[in-house]
């Protein structure tokens, strides 16, 4: 897996199928609250690896993007099962999904809110969905769902 952010390593690509590749990436964005330079870094990075990819390949993108990017009825990269809400890097990460023709998964399966949301602040009742499954379907790729799952011990584990 490659990955990207927090200073983690970048491997190879995946091997899947047979002789069928994709390319499954791991990431962590910076906060929204990171300065523009930071972002710009990072979503710099991810446009890199996604051109070194091509359009030839499945992609895969999970992880930690903190960002919030909002709900559309109909839209090809963001569906109506998200939350209404969009900040700076969810704005960010739109874009790079409309410049690769890349869906966030998350919005399109109606689930219940503790299936969707990822991040939680329970001193505030505070609930959020920053961490998403990016994919570029082909061929080979089928989302069948997307959902949160808590653990015993609290962690969150994202269902595809």
């Amino acid at each position: 897996m490659k990955s990207l952010g927090s200073g983690r390593k970048l491997d190879d690509y995946v091997r899947k199928g047979k002789g069928q590749w994709f390319s499954d990436t791991g990431v962590y964005a910076p906060t929204d609250d990171a300065t523009a330079d930071i972002k710009d870094n990072f979503f710099d990075d991810l446009t890199g690896i996604l051109e070194n990819i091509g359009n030839r390949k499945d992609v895969v993108l999970v992880g930690g993007f903190n960002g919030r990017i909002g709900k559309k009825v109909g839209d090809k990269i963001v569906e109506q099962y998200d939350e209404y809400v969009i900040n700076d890097n969810g704005m960010r990460l739109i874009e790079v999904c409309h410049q690769y023709d890349l869906k966030v998964m998350n919005g399109f399966f109606d689930h219940k809110g503790i299936q969707n949301y990822t991040w939680f602040q329970p001193m505030k009742k505070q609930q959020t969905i920053v961490d998403y499954i990016i994919v570029r379907p082909g061929p080979t790729l089928k989302v069948q769902d997307v959902r949160v799952e808590r653990g015993s011990s609290g962690d969150l584990t994202i269902i595809s």
